[in-house]
């Protein structure tokens, strides 16, 4: 069972994604306050964090350099409407244009996760050898 944390300025976003994710078994914390991320992801240690920097006119990348820094491995799928080019695009674990029809949105979370999965199993492997 998958935790997920979901950050986005919209309450019916943050819902609508937080059942979805919800129905197929994941544990999902939906937050729309941006201040209370670092306590959450502390908290809750989420296995994935689904980010929108995009809050009232203006892309927030402090989220996602806060989230980082605090938790390097953690992966961040941002789920957006913005377009324009950006350095965090590419540092982000997936990218997602959003859109009210979330399967690309689940297979995207499940990749991510499977790749965190594997890249977990690898280290425990290598500090069982050392």
């Amino acid at each position: 069972m998958s935790r997920i944390l979901i950050f986005d300025a919209y309450p019916s976003i943050r819902e609508i994604l937080a059942e979805e994710l919800a129905a197929d078994g994941s544990i999902v914390v939906p937050i729309g306050n941006p201040e209370s991320i670092a306590g959450v992801v502390t908290a809750f240690e989420p296995d994935l964090f689904i980010l929108d920097p995009y809050i009232r006119g203006g892309m927030r990348w402090e989220l996602f350099d806060a989230v980082k820094e605090q938790n390097p491995k953690l992966p961040i799928l941002l789920f957006t409407e913005a377009s324009f080019p950006d350095p965090h695009f590419t540092q982000a674990d997936g990218l997602l244009q959003k859109s009210y029809i979330l399967d690309k949105l689940k297979q995207k979370i499940k990749e991510t996760l499977q790749k965190r999965s594997s890249r977990k199993q690898d280290s425990q492997t290598i500090s069982r050898e050392v």
